[in-house]
């Protein structure tokens, strides 16, 4: 549908185009007041006709009121020229009567055209009609032309990536695939492709989410010279279990995840991160990045300066330095992630990595096989981190404040509610109420009104 919409767009831009090239000369052949009408106009009627006579049913002459001046070296059409005067009709001197649709801008637009053709000044000439016929037609076949081959290009892509994905994660998930057939590949668009795998220890589900770049897009092919073009990407979304026996038993021993944040992000991409990122962009502030010459395109994001350090053993740090050139970032977290795929998981690992479209096969196989290994070692090794006593009292204290906060709407809503209701019934009790009762209520409440605002002089009312 998009591609349709392109196409719509470019054909009324040309149209739009041929429509400005005929004002110009349409302005000759609009229908204008002569000062011979306006002179007839103020002429008296002529008389009528005679009763019984041999005109009787003949028409009276009129004098015209509007005159239609014709281009430079074309013959006016038939009708009453300047002055009353009868005009002959077109080019070939025969006389021709005067069109329904004279009036309309069909029928001025199909006289421009006519006099162009004729040699006339009004209107484009067949040459220049012909010249914009082409820029049209050769925008339409680019764009199809590009649409094809990008639509290809990004599909030969995913089967490439698609076919790392699967070796990588084929002997540690259950089910590969997107559906009960095995697809291991769900198309989204013609540039967004999922890839999904489940049944795992220490894992609820792995989405990869792969985004290529605009290649289909004429207009995005165009403008990628003198803008930022998108690039091509794949996030891999590993959601934890969300309970102490996430463990899921078997050799990862521990109990549950603790609370922890850490985010490892490429320096350009920090802003966007953040706004994605919402928990983290409340909780989470600027530490200490990993030690190495790989670590200085990175900003590192955590919620407690001691979390990184907890994180980043010597074997988490060679799989990173072996990534650093295509990673974009690293997401840790027990508090949710921007990422709409993870639902309801808090606990996930999002790595995010740019696809080494160019590069060969080996190359692509090495970063999706280092990215997956990566994901899947963090959820190994994160039932079996344990954070100082202190360091988990603040990261809880920080927590619980951020989820008062969050609560404050839902709780006043509930306040406002349950004001709404006792007023409610307030009304119904008085409705219900005898006049004497209700006198005697609001004598009542009017004590009590009266002794708390005189509570500070202890001045007690008696009954």
């Amino acid at each position: 549908m998009g591609g349709g919409r392109y196409v719509h767009a470019v054909v009324t831009a040309s149209l739009l185009t041929l429509a400005v090239g005929f004002l110009p000369a349409a302005g000759e052949g609009l229908v204008t007041v002569g000062a011979a009408g306006a002179a007839a106009a103020t002429a008296p009627d002529p008389a009528p006709p005679l009763l019984g006579g041999d005109d009787e049913f003949d028409e009276a002459p009129a004098a015209p009121l509007l005159t239609i001046s014709s281009p430079a070296g074309v013959a006016p059409s038939s009708g009453v020229g300047v002055g009353g005067s009868p005009v002959g009709g077109g080019v070939d001197g025969k006389s021709r009567e005067p069109s329904p649709s004279a009036f309309t801008l069909v029928g001025l637009m199909a006289r421009l055209s006519s006099a162009g053709a004729h040699g006339g000044g009004a209107g484009l000439d067949t040459n220049q009609l012909w010249y914009f016929e082409r820029i049209v037609a050769a925008l339409c076949v680019a764009y199809v032309g590009v649409f094809l081959f990008g639509k290809g290009v990004n599909e030969r892509v995913a089967g490439r990536w698609a076919a790392t994905l699967t070796e990588a994660v084929e002997g540690e998930f259950a089910a590969v695939g997107v559906d009960n057939i095995g697809t291991k590949l769900h198309k989204d668009g013609q540039g967004v492709f999922h890839f999904y795998a489940s049944g795992r220890r220490h894992a609820t589900s792995l989405t990869c989410t792969l985004t290529l770049k605009r290649r289909y897009d004429l207009f995005t092919v165009l403008q990628t010279p003198i803008g930022r073009s998108d690039a091509d990407r794949c996030a891999l979304l590993l959601t934890l279990p969300d309970g102490d026996g996430g463990s899921g038993g078997g050799g990862g021993g521990g109990g549950g995840m603790e609370p922890l944040m850490w985010a490892l992000v490429r320096r350009r991409e920090v802003k966007r991160f953040r706004r994605a990122n919402r928990v983290l962009e409340a909780l989470a502030g600027q530490v200490s990045p990993p030690a190495g010459d790989w670590a200085d395109p990175f900003v590192a994001l955590a919620d407690q300066p001691e979390t990184g350090a907890a994180l980043l053993p010597p074997s988490a740090v060679e799989a990173l330095s072996a990534l650093a050139p295509w990673l974009v970032s690293l997401h840790v977290t027990d508090a949710g992630v921007g990422n709409p795929q993870a639902g309801a998981a808090r606990r996930a690992v999002e790595l995010v990595v740019d696809v080494p479209v160019g590069a060969d096969d080996a190359e692509m196989a090495m970063v999706a096989m280092v990215s997956v290994r990566l994901a899947l070692w963090y959820a190994d090794f994160l039932p079996n981190v344990r954070l100082p006593a202190a360091v988990r009292a603040r990261a809880e204290a920080v927590r619980a404040d951020w989820a008062y906060k969050e609560a404050e709407p839902a709780r006043l809503a509930a306040a406002e509610a349950r004001a709404a209701e006792r007023e409610a019934a307030a009304e119904r009790e008085a409705a219900a109420r005898s006049p004497a009762a209700q006198a005697k209520y609001e004598e009542k409440m009017r004590k009590k009104e009266l002794r708390k605002r005189q509570s500070g002089g202890r001045i007690m009312v008696m009954r």
